[in-house]
């Protein structure tokens, strides 16, 4: 497909980092695509395939916190909240830490979802040793997911930080709440009554290929001058009519992708498409056409879901199957760069 566009985000780690160089945050690059494939891939969550896969699109360069302490611990940070909705409010979910509870600290009316992690595993050299293990980067990714899900299921709208986000402490967690409070403020004035949403369209090829020789005009008339033809020309008339039908598959197929992002985008807020997967990643034998994210307001959803549902059916004879999950934390919609406030 080639008429939609793609998005990528970078990971970045916080507090006086000095730039380093892409090749030395390879394995930084894969957890954001685990963050990333979160967001866009359900299945991820049920125990799903995952491949590891560093980002093929280059990216501006990563930024590595060099964070030390005397107590060996840095502070974690998941998300941020209004906080006139966490009165007497308290955290379930584990976190990336080893037993140190979620918190919820304040400043300026904002609240930072935090937990305490040991350097052991999040110093510099560590986590970039730890993210080779992919045992250890999915526990950990599922567990920075599982943070912003349960706050989206206590009615909360979290600004989602990135993978890795680590600060020195919770000190300078709410000195980065009080120097960015307005674009806190106003991502979470976007996000009020809103989430995000994924949908991937799937195609099968052999059944689009069927459909486009029952309908594409000068398939048949082709086919009977190859029947007719000597065996030399045959073998090249034969040539240009799979040409043909590749060309119509690929058009009729990205006519439908485009057609269906334009639909749902007329329902959204705002809308982004992200990054085709390969099979490897989705664990499917069928090809990717769309694979977009979308800000619902939320009086909107039965109206999205409809439209997803029509879609399928009327798309459904070229082999195209659409895959809608949902409600997601705002990861293409709602985040807040922080880089200014912390990089001394």
């Amino acid at each position: 497909m080639h008429a939609l566009s793609t998005d990528h985000s970078p990971v970045r780690m916080m507090d006086g980092a000095p730039e380093l160089s892409l090749e030395r945050n390879e394995m930084l690059r894969e957890a954001e695509a685990i963050r990333r494939r979160i967001a866009e891939n359900e299945s991820f969550l049920r125990g799903g395939p995952l491949a590891l896969a560093a980002d093929e699109t280059p990216s501006p360069p990563l930024r590595q916190a060099a964070i030390t302490s005397e107590t060996g611990v840095a502070c974690y940070l998941y998300g941020v909240v209004r906080e006139t909705e966490t009165s007497g409010l308290r955290l379930t979910s584990a976190g990336v830490g080893d037993g140190a509870p979620v918190e919820l600290v304040a400043s300026d009316g904002l609240a930072a979802a935090v937990s305490e992690v040991s350097l052991e595993d999040f110093g510099e050299e560590e986590i970039e040793a730890n993210l080779k293990d992919t045992d250890w980067a999915t526990a950990k990714v599922r567990a920075h997911h599982e943070v912003l899900t349960e706050l989206l299921s206590l009615g909360l709208n979290p600004v989602p930080m990135r993978f890795c986000t680590i600060f020195q402490g919770q000190d300078r967690v709410l000195d980065t709440l009080r120097e960015n409070r307005e674009s806190f403020l106003s991502s979470l004035d976007r996000m009020a009554k809103r989430t995000e949403w994924g949908v991937k369209i799937y195609c099968d090829q052999a059944v689009a290929r069927q459909w486009v020789e029952d309908k594409a005009s000068g398939v048949d008339a082709l086919r009977k001058e190859t029947e007719n033809a000597r065996a030399g020309m045959a073998y090249f008339l034969r040539k240009k009519m799979e040409n043909l039908l590749d060309a119509e598959v690929e058009r009729a197929t990205d006519e439908a992708a485009q057609a269906s992002h334009d639909a749902l985008a007329a329902i959204s807020v705002d809308r982004v498409v992200l990054a085709l997967q390969e099979r490897e990643v989705t664990g499917r034998a069928e090809a990717m056409l769309l694979n977009g994210a979308y800000l619902v307001d939320d009086e909107s959803t039965a109206e999205f879901e409809a439209a997803v549902q029509s879609l399928t059916g009327e798309y459904q004879a070229l082999g195209c199957s659409f895959e809608l999950t949902g409600p997601w934390p705002g990861y293409n919609f709602a985040t807040v760069d922080t880089d200014e406030a912390v990089d001394e």
